[in-house]
């Protein structure tokens, strides 16, 4: 029982942009049922889904749970302005993945619009940690090996972080300013149950993230 996806675009709310995503309904879902759904976030930030098999989101659809994909701006395959990295943090991408959940709920009425969840992993477990200590729309949440504070990543990660073209006086504003943008910072906000999963020896991305959340 390999479950479709059926696709969904959206306007986003400042009228700059088109976001497409995919819902999923769980395996024996009948007409009139109700079932809960998970808003999984992509990691990068600049991968993108794609209408393809994932054993992953099978294994979750065989639970009874929907899933909703998004690619909101910051992630790549709809050209650079849709692309650009700057999107993925300054507040676009969570108003993109926000709305277009609440479309599909009401799109979609197999969706228990109060028995939502969201995980991701990497950039998508940044995010989730972000959603979850700024919005109170979804029950649950799971990080997975994800990016809690941006200066672990700057000092330690493989990738040795992101730089930055902003003019700084000094390190300790560029300090500030990188915490201001991390999720550890807002982490005290959540309030739900909350998992985070992160490999001992990831590289990528520290484990020391999930020790700070």
């Amino acid at each position: 029982d390999i479950r479709p996806m059926e696709e969904l675009w959206i306007n986003s709310l400042d009228g700059a942009a088109q976001v497409q995503g995919w819902v999923m309904r769980p395996h024996g879902a009948q007409p009139g049922e109700k079932h809960p759904a998970v808003l999984y976030i992509h990691g990068g930030p600049t991968p993108f889904y794609g209408y393809a098999l994932s054993y992953e989101f099978q294994l979750m659809l065989a639970q009874g749970i929907g899933l909703i994909l998004v690619n909101p701006r910051g992630s790549s395959g709809y050209g650079a302005r849709h692309g650009r990295i700057k999107h993925a943090t300054d507040g676009t991408a969570y108003t993109d993945l926000l709305q277009f959940v609440d479309e599909a709920v009401r799109r979609f009425d197999w969706i228990d619009g109060d028995r939502l969840g969201v995980c991701g992993g990497s950039y998508g477990g940044y995010m989730t940690a972000w959603i979850a200590g700024h919005s109170k729309r979804f029950k649950a949440a799971a990080c997975h090996r994800g990016v809690a504070n941006e200066l672990i990543s700057y000092g330690s990660s493989d990738m040795g972080g992101y730089g930055s073209s902003k003019p700084y006086e000094s390190y300790t504003d560029f300090m500030l300013d990188k915490l201001k943008a991390s999720a550890v910072t807002y982490s005290d906000e959540i309030d739900i149950p909350f998992l985070i999963l992160h490999g001992t020896r990831d590289m990528r991305c520290p484990v020391e993230h999930a020790h700070e959340l």
